[in-house]
């Protein structure tokens, strides 16, 4: 499959010592793949953390959620939120 590809090339890459920047929406191939993580929240870091530090995907999943909603889904309606977000 071309992600196997892809995956491949860049572990060869990383073995070579050199590093790549990897952006996807798949968080469990970004998971797989990288080192460390950044996450962005409105162009400003949120997070920088190495691989090591997160325990699944689906913590990094949580924070990203935690960032982007404040409060859990249910605190948007209260804020307002729902409607932009339906747009």
């Amino acid at each position: 499959t071309e992600t196997a590809k892809v995956f491949h090339f860049v572990r060869q890459v990383r073995a070579s010592g050199r590093s790549i920047l990897f952006i996807g929406h798949n968080i469990h191939h970004v998971f797989d793949i990288a080192d460390r993580f950044v996450v962005l929240d409105r162009g400003k870091v949120a997070l920088t953390t190495d691989r090591s530090q997160m325990k699944s995907a689906e913590e990094l999943i949580n924070f990203m959620e935690d960032v982007a909603h404040p409060g859990g889904l249910a605190g948007l309606h209260e804020a307002g939120e729902t409607e932009r977000l339906a747009r």
